[in-house]
């Protein structure tokens, strides 16, 4: 059976140079395995949509921090990775926020649902739910240039003919209600506003937008009106203007470039002068995640970069050859210097690790650094 979806996207535009040099942060998350411990229809073409914007966003300069199927605490977790990886070092140039799932708007509020969620009613929906409302407003607090929120969201019932919340009339519908473009912002719509997106088409593994997005972002020199123009044309011809691509707002917002004539990515900066122990774990691991070791070492000492463990380029192959990226499950300060971390990650040559280490930190001319990381179990 065919599962539709609309997929919005809000870039919060604070400045309109053509293109973005410098510190680019991204976020991708996605939701599939839907109706194990919920009341949810699954989305099976979210696994795939993931990983397709993981790989563009980081050919793209972006250090990408990923996870899927998360519940509603672990999208806090990878929420608060975000805002520490905005906040150190240089101020971020770009954000990118993707996300791939289930979402709605009960009782005039936009909610994006993780697994595990049972919403039988809209005063539910604040607990068991992510306010779309609130991730903007935290994501604006990093005053980065440009932000980009990306959502592919349901818009029909999300949990099913019958399964879902029982409310009545517009206490809750499926998609999301219509975000007007504030100044300084462009809103940007996979399809036209009240319409839905297709999940999938027949032989295809991606979204219909997804798949042309990814591809057309990648693309050198274009400004974000030709991206999205170029969606939009392929788009309707791909689903027989059954979708349409939509987007509003300021037209002088449009013109920002991702990728400027193929130019590297540039360099990350070094660590702030002053930080905390748990918000410098969590960028090293976010760093592995992203498969950046450049990034990675510099919040090691320095006389420990680039040797044993920390050599960059060993850090970046072997996190780039992963199927699932690295995600940190829980992170917490121990002693003083001290702090526990767990996560897991999954190889392309099928070996996964569910590990647990004990990271040792000092304090440097200001910076806090880590000195020493122990495994305490698996990897």
């Amino acid at each position: 059976m065919m599962r539709w979806t609309t997929a919005l996207l809000v870039l919060a535009v604070l400045w309109t140079a053509p293109a973005l040099a410098g510190k680019r942060v991204a976020m991708v998350i996605g939701n599939a395995g839907y109706g194990a411990n919920d009341d949810l229809s699954p989305l099976p073409n979210v696994a795939n949509d993931v990983p397709a914007m993981v790989r563009t966003l980081r050919d793209l300069g972006f250090l990408v921090i990923a996870d899927t199927d998360v519940d509603k605490r672990r999208f806090s977790d990878r929420l608060l990775e975000l805002k520490d990886a905005l906040t150190l070092g240089e101020r971020p140039e770009m954000v990118f926020v993707y996300y791939s799932g289930h979402g709605m708007e009960i009782g005039g509020r936009n909610y994006l649902i993780p697994l595990g969620a049972r919403i039988d009613r809209k005063e539910r929906a604040r607990d068991e739910a992510t306010d779309l409302q609130e991730v903007l407003a935290d994501l604006a607090e990093a005053r980065a240039p440009a932000t980009i929120v990306v959502l592919d969201s349901c818009r029909n019932d999300p949990f099913g003919k019958g399964r879902g919340p029982r409310f009545k009339g517009a206490d809750a519908n499926a998609g999301f209600a219509r975000i007007d473009a504030p100044e300084g912002m462009l809103i940007a719509y996979a399809t036209k506003p009240g319409t839905t997106a297709m999940a999938g088409l027949p032989g295809e593994t991606l979204s219909p937008f997804t798949q042309v997005f990814h591809r057309t972002l990648a693309q050198p020199g274009l400004s974000f009106q030709q991206v999205l123009a170029q969606t939009a044309a392929e788009v309707k011809r791909k689903t027989g203007n059954r979708q349409s691509p939509w987007i509003e707002g300021e037209p002088g917002l449009q013109s920002i470039v991702l990728n400027g004539r193929g130019a590297p990515p540039p360099a990350a900066s070094a660590p702030a002068p002053t930080t905390t122990p748990v918000a410098v774990v969590r960028a090293f691991y976010a760093a592995l995640s992203a498969a950046d070791g450049a990034a990675a070492v510099r919040h090691v000492i320095a006389e420990k970069r680039e040797t044993g463990p920390y050599v960059s380029a060993t850090i970046t192959a072997f996190y780039g050859q992963m199927s699932r990226p690295l995600r940190v499950l829980d992170i917490e300060a121990a002693d003083p210097g001290m702090v526990l971390v767990r996560y897991d990650w999954t190889h392309r040559n099928g070996r996964s690790c569910n590990g647990q280490s004990l990271v040792d930190l000092v304090e440097r001319s200001g910076a806090v650094l880590i000195e020493r990381i122990r495994v305490l179990s698996g990897c």
